[in-house]
């Protein structure tokens, strides 16, 4: 029997903080909790592989694929169904294989988390290369705002990083070479939706800008090998077939609504406050200058930005715009998926992603600070003598932002959605000008870091 394969072998490199969970929680050494609590908080975990490296599961990565062909316009002629199978439904059809077979993506290369959370205080290396613990404060799913002291765990697989990408496509019988390169050819016309800069979103927070994984189109190969009916076995570099291949159209349902870019600028300071490294006391020796309290960083010249305070600070200005509207609101408790309120269907809740998206947030540079303050006794608020903390800011912030309204599960945006979405994109100042036109989306703990909120200028 005549057998035709081909081997597509590449690199996906992870564009913004990845977390693909196995479904598990543990505790790490290096999450403590608060003083006084003698539980270390749950930290939501990683899939990893048999060496304790973090992995993209085959399954996942077919859904994800599958997702992609499955937008494309008819004009392209991809089949999805012969690409990736169709699962059993009753009695109305059977489940059959597709001609593609993927590979779970192993970590080949980490990206930079010297500077991240918690990294370093990974007793034991339980982290792993390239993992980075990141605090994110829990939202009431009724008000839409942060809960107070509530924080929960994550592991993340920090940007940077590169996974192994790695899949066949086969088909077998008479008419198997042809059949097979129609099949790689409409691969590879799926896999050049993954080229797009800013990434393709994976794992969990997808609607909050995490997990955007790109494909190195520059780094594809693509190998043929065959075996006759006389059990002769030839391979050859087909390559070439992968450069031909162009991205194709979108259909226009799968297109976003509505698509803008912003640049985003903080002259600062700006410090989102890293739980992991604030100095205790009687830790410091005499004379070290170390900051008290540091800005949460990715690397060791950047933030950390994480895409739900972004998406909590737009949360609580569209709250007020949709007032402003009187635009109706979905009831506390309500159960309707999706929810009646524009509010709550553009930013979702339990049980519906929301159809506004965080499409890109990428932070391009930032010079680091210190702010010098009085420490203030807590209980009457006046200054204690002789004592004073420093705070470890950030100034000169610029990061891009992209928002989308799009369409999840056949459900379209509704005209009050719209108007919502167009208002608070407007909203922003389109001059650039110093005004404070979003809620500062830091939990600045600085003096005057509430003086300096984000100014988002449209270009």
């Amino acid at each position: 029997m005549t057998r035709v394969a081909y081997e597509f072998s590449g690199s996906l490199r992870v564009m913004s903080p990845l977390h693909v969970g196995s479904g598990d929680f543990g505790v790490r050494k290096a999450v403590a909790g608060k003083d006084g609590v003698n539980q270390a908080p749950e930290v939501a975990l990683l899939v990893r592989d048999a060496s304790n490296r973090p992995y993209l599961p085959a399954t996942s990565l077919k859904g994800l694929l599958r997702r992609l062909g499955a937008s494309c316009d008819a004009t392209a002629g991809i089949d999805v169904d012969r690409l990736f199978g169709t699962s059993a439904d009753g009695e109305r059809s059977k489940s059959r294989m597709g001609a593609v077979f993927l590979r779970g993506a192993v970590l080949e290369a980490a990206g930079d988390v010297a500077s991240a959370p918690f990294v370093g205080r990974d007793v034991g290396g339980e982290l792993g290369p390239g993992v980075f613990v990141a605090a994110r404060t829990s939202i009431d799913p009724d008000l839409g705002i942060t809960r107070d002291a509530l924080l929960f765990f994550q592991e993340m697989v920090a940007p940077g990083a590169v996974f192994a990408f790695r899949a066949v496509v086969e088909r077998t019988g008479p008419q198997a070479p042809e059949q097979a390169e129609r099949a790689a050819r409409e691969f590879a016309a799926v896999l050049r939706l993954l080229t797009v800069p800013e990434g393709i979103a994976i794992g969990k927070g997808q609607s909050d800008g995490f997990g955007r994984v790109r494909l190195d189109a520059a780094r594809m190969t693509v190998a043929r090998r065959a075996v006759d009916t006389e059990g002769n076995y030839s391979t050859r570099d087909t390559s070439v077939l992968w450069r031909e291949i162009a991205v194709p159209p979108m259909r226009r349902d799968a297109a976003p609504v509505r698509r803008v870019r912003y640049a985003l600028s903080c002259r600062g300071p700006f410090v989102v406050v890293d739980a992991s490294r604030r100095a205790k006391r009687g830790e410091r020796p005499e004379g070290d200058r170390t900051p008290h309290v540091r800005a949460q960083r990715l690397t060791s010249d950047l933030p950390l930005l994480m895409g739900t305070g972004v998406s909590g600070a737009l949360r609580a200005r569209a709250a007020w715009l949709a007032a402003l509207m009187n635009l109706p609101i979905s009831p506390s408790g309500e159960e309707q998926i999706p929810p009646s309120g524009a509010l709550e269907r553009l930013f979702g809740v339990t049980g519906f992603r929301g159809l506004l998206t965080v499409a890109d947030l990428t932070v391009a540079e930032a010079d680091t600070s210190a702010v010098t303050s009085v420490n203030l006794y807590r209980f009457s608020g006046a200054p204690v003598d002789n004592k004073l903390f420093t705070t470890e800011v950030f100034v000169g912030v610029r990061a891009g932002l992209t928002l989308e309204l799009r369409r999840r599960g056949g459900v379209e945006p509704t005209a009050d959605d719209v108007a919502l979405f167009d208002v608070l994109s407007n909203d922003f100042d389109p001059d650039g000008n110093d005004r404070p036109v979003l809620v500062d989306v830091s939990t600045a703990s600085a003096p005057g870091a509430g003086d300096a909120p984000f100014t988002l200028s449209q270009y």
